[in-house]
C-alpha cells in the first residue's frame, strides 16, 4: 500500500463514522418527533391567543387512557395534550379523575370544535362520558375554569410550540 493510499483510507473511515453518526442522531429525532409531535430537546406547549400552558403529551393509547387520572392538583398554566392519529369523535370521561377539568377538542387544523368546562370528578364506575358531534384530532385538559378566564370560544386557534431546555 502506497503512504497516500493510508491517508485516503483514515479519510474515508472517519467521513463514513460521521456520516453513520449523523444518521443516527437525524433518524432518532424524527422516530421522536413523530412519536410525540415535539422533538426531544424542548418544552411543549400549547398557546391560545396570548396565554400559553406547558403541557404533557398523551400520544400512545396507555397515555390517552391514563390522562390527568389520579392528579391532585395542576397548575394554573400547566396541562394535558391528546394526540390522535387521526381526526374522529373522540370520548372523554372523568373516571379516577380528582379535579375539575376543562376540555378543550381541536380539530386537525387546531381550531377549538367543542368545549366541556368544569367537567366534576367521578370515582365511579357509572361516570358520564363527553362525545362531541364534531371530528377532532387533538384535545386539551386544563384546570377547570380556564376556558372562562382567558375567554375561548369555538373557532380560536391554538398552536403549539416547543420552547428549548434552559
Amino acid at each position: 500500500m502506497l503512504p497516500g493510499d493510508q491517508t485516503s483510507m483514515k479519510k474515508f473511515t472517519l467521513i463514513s463514522i460521521a456520516c453513520l453518526l449523523v444518521f443516527v442522531i437525524v433518524f432518532a429525532y424524527f422516530v421522536f418527533q413523530k412519536k410525540y409531535g415535539w422533538p426531544a430537546d424542548g418544552f411543549p406547549r400549547v398557546c391560545f391567543k396570548n396565554k400559553c400552558f406547558d403541557v404533557e403529551i398523551a400520544a400512545t393509547e396507555a397515555e390517552r387512557q391514563k390522562g390527568l387520572m389520579n392528579r391532585e392538583s395542576l397548575g394554573a398554566d400547566k396541562g394535558m395534550i391528546f394526540i390522535f392519529d387521526k381526526p374522529a369523535n373522540y370520548s372523554f370521561w372523568m373516571k379516577n379523575t380528582l379535579i375539575p377539568l376543562d376540555m378543550v377538542w381541536l380539530d386537525q387544523d387546531r381550531k377549538i370544535v367543542f368545549i366541556n368546562e368544569n367537567a366534576q370528578p367521578c370515582g365511579s364506575k357509572d361516570c358520564s362520558v363527553v362525545t362531541p358531534v364534531i371530528k377532532s384530532q387533538y384535545v386539551f385538559e386544563a384546570k377547570a375554569g380556564t376556558a372562562k378566564r382567558i375567554g375561548l370560544k369555538y373557532g380560536d386557534q391554538a398552536d403549539f410550540f416547543l420552547y428549548a431546555k434552559q
